[in-house]
């Protein structure tokens, strides 16, 4: 197995470069391909550390990226189906990236990075992400606070970080180190 890093090119932005032990394009896994009908997916899963000296458990960030948003104040309500489509989207992927650390998938376990193998469940914590192109940092926060209602049971349910939902930018989303600096 190749490794060298890896690099996601979506919706006009750069992703990466990500080690491949730690990212899972699940977009593009063959996993997803076999079950696609029907199914909305965000684009990759990674995983990181918590970061915090307190607790150390991994993260695995669900990223999607949008290189356009309807207004919120949207009349025909198409405001409401974008959040609706990205909650999909990252649901999916977090149901589907556990599902094949479960080995529900065997055909995708060899594309399932050795990282993700090894998770010890119980442990982990997500992040939902969502990368706007080209969106002014006041524009975000209408997007978090819907896709944070939107996605309130599925975090918890799953006894998920209050804080688990971020939207960014690209300036922001180069901060947290999810797009390469020279894109």
């Amino acid at each position: 197995m190749s490794t060298q890093p890896i690099t996601i090119t979506e919706s006009g932005m750069r992703f990466g470069p990500f080690a491949q032990d730690k990212c899972f394009y699940v977009e593009a896994s063959k996993v997803y391909e076999a079950i696609q009908d029907g199914v909305k997916i965000a684009e990759f899963l990674l995983l990181r550390n918590n970061g915090s000296t307190s607790n150390n458990n991994p993260v695995i960030w669900i990223v999607e990226a949008k290189s356009s948003s309807p207004h919120p104040d949207n009349p025909s309500g198409n405001f409401g189906r974008f959040i609706d489509e990205i909650k999909q989207k990252l649901v999916n992927a977090l149901s589907l990236g556990l599902a094949s650390v479960l080995g529900r998938h065997p055909q995708d376990e060899p594309e399932l990075p050795f990282a993700f193998k090894k998770l010890r469940l119980s442990q982990v914590q997500v992040k939902f992400v969502v990368v706007m192109k080209d969106h002014p940092d006041d524009a975000l926060s209408p997007i978090t606070d819907a896709l944070k209602e939107a996605l309130h049971p599925t975090i918890k349910t799953w006894a998920f970080d209050p804080a688990s939902v971020i939207v960014l930018n690209e300036a922001l989303a180069r901060e947290h180190g999810l797009i390469n600096t020279t894109s």
